[in-house]
């Protein structure tokens, strides 16, 4: 079934702003065994990477990705070969809308960071001051099904409900003070650990959601029974207060709290290396301008519009209206009724378990390959993985290719590469190369039938997830890397010498690999 497409700008511009350009980060898990690079190791903290760093102020590491199981538009139109107008394709919109559907919003950067080695190299020390800002927003399939379905479908009928306890909103920014430690205790064994100190800046989230709504088959009457809570913290108040000072809400000191990784790396072999990881295990209190909403778990039920809730037969259609709503809005809001509350309240972490294993099936004096095999569960029912192919060309160029899912959404391509041009260590990573597919849709508004204006947008081909992280770094010991390559191709150039019979140039003597000449004429003489 198909309907044609109406030019309704506003709406459909926005619905293409907010599939196209809305990002949230997370570390790009193709990278995850570039060791080349620095940004590899928040995803397995027993790992290092191969020199220590400075990290630029605001360039070390920023990410940011989105994620999207909603909306999808470029795949809601259809266009026959050769028209020159796409139709709206609904069964194709109720079908992206079946299962789970979200819009996520997360970006993170790096304000300081550096990392560098141990006398002995046996331990790599980092640390890092950055800024985290997640969001994110779920609707509940059958409250966007329900103009598809109807408040009567066949899923409600009898003893069936409809299902809001997926709706939830949160939001959060803070900001983490970490400290990561690596071990390696021998060819074998490494371990790894990150302490973080989080600060708290503002926190919004539902909680306890158990709204449903149920239809009576026989006399259609409506009961929607549940409960919701949201908590508020770091905001303004809601009583009165419009504005927070700029300094005071970057410097809140009332919601601390901490966070840990711990991982263990093996090597059983030269070509195999594995790990586990257990990280994001802690909390956060928010006291500061901490605010709770609850509504407790109650029923409210609608049987219709009746002659007492409207008043007289001979009043106006505009006042009965009117004597209705005022009564169900008195009778929802006593059913619902809003408990208010000035408490603090603890956000705890979600863990996640995590476990990777790698192979090396390339290794030359110059090159090295490695298949690299990755799963997580990222601790909210979903299960993360990731497979990949890693290749390190030289001590500066590595190059990854992978292939994954994240939080359940449709499969994508990732690529990372990583290049050290001098002192520097440039990385770019993604776990979506589709963000650079897309479809031009251009979208026609008449005018009054004097003419017909056109407005063109391209949105993505695969809407469900973007993301991109980069990063620049300073590369300590890169001078001690160059001197290296200049010994060994010096030995390369002297080896040419070894059971050579022509006369040597002069210090020719004193070379490890001379060979002495005694032909007439020879230097020997």
């Amino acid at each position: 079934m198909s309907v044609r497409l109406i030019s309704l700008k506003g709406v459909f511009l926005g619905l293409l702003v907010l599939c196209s350009n809305v990002f949230f980060a997370q570390d790009a898990q193709t990278a995850l065994f570039m060791d080349l690079a620095q940004q590899h190791t928040r995803l397995n903290v027993s790992s290092r990477p191969a020199a220590g760093y400075f990290g630029m102020p605001l360039l070390s590491n920023f990410r940011m990705e989105l994620g999207n199981s909603m909306l999808d538009p470029s795949n809601w139109m259809l266009q026959a070969p050769g028209a020159s107008e796409a139709s709206l394709n609904l069964n194709a919109v109720r079908e992206s809308l079946s299962g789970r559907n979200d819009l996520s919003v997360n970006l993170q950067w790096d304000w300081l960071s550096a990392g560098g080695f141990s006398a002995s190299r046996r331990s790599f020390w980092s640390v890092a001051v950055s800024e985290h800002i997640q969001s994110n927003l779920e609707l509940p399939e059958d409250l966007l099904l329900l103009p598809f379905t109807g408040n009567a479908n066949a899923s409600v009928s009898g003893s069936g409900a409809l299902d809001f306890t997926s709706l939830s909103f949160q939001f959060s920014h803070r900001r983490e003070y970490a400290g990561t430690w690596q071990f390696q205790w021998n060819e074998k064994l490494s371990s790894g650990v990150r302490l973080a100190y989080l600060q708290g800046l503002s926190f919004a989230g539902t909680r306890d959601n158990t709204t449903q709504w149920a239809v009576n088959p026989d006399t259609y009457a409506w009961t929607v029974q549940g409960g919701l809570g949201l908590d508020v913290a770091g905001l303004p108040d809601a009583d009165g207060e419009d504005s927070i000072e700029a300094t005071d809400y970057l410097n809140a000191k009332g919601n601390r709290g901490i966070a840990a990784d711990f991982a263990l790396q093996f090597k059983p072999s030269d070509r195999w290396t594995g790990f586990v990881q257990v990280s994001n295990v802690g909390q956060l209190d928010w006291n500061t301008r901490a605010q709770n909403w609850n509504i407790s778990d109650t029923t409210m039920v609608f049987s219709g519009v009746s002659v007492e809730n409207v008043g007289s037969l001979d009043s106006w259609p505009a006042d009965s209206l009117e004597n209705w709503l005022e009564s169900q809005s008195d009778d929802w809001e006593t059913a619902f009724e809003i408990d208010t509350t000035r408490s603090g309240f603890t956000q705890r972490l979600a863990p996640k378990w995590s476990v990777g294993l790698s192979l090396e099936v390339l290794n030359t004096s110059h090159q090295r390959g490695t298949l690299g095999a990755w799963g997580r569960s990222n601790g909210t029912g979903f299960f993360d993985w990731r497979l990949s192919y890693n290749h390190k060309f030289n001590e500066r160029l590595a190059v990854s290719l992978s292939r994954g899912v994240l939080q359940s959404r449709k499969g994508t391509w990732g690529l990372a590469v990583c290049m050290n041009a001098g002192p520097l260590a440039i990385f770019v990573a993604t776990d979506h190369i589709g963000i650079a597919q897309g479809s031009r849709i251009v979208v026609d508004q008449n005018t009054g039938g004097v003419g017909v204006d056109q407005d063109a947008f391209v949105v993505p081909n695969q809407a469900h997830t973007m993301q991109i992280q980069a990063g620049l770094t300073w590369r300590f010991g890169w001078r001690n890397e160059k001197k290296t390559r200049s010994n060994s191709m010096a030995r390369l150039d002297d080896s040419s010498f070894i059971g050579s019979s022509r006369s040597p140039n002069a210090g020719h003597e004193g070379h490890p690999g001379a060979v002495p000449c005694s032909a007439p004429g020879s230097w020997k003489d």
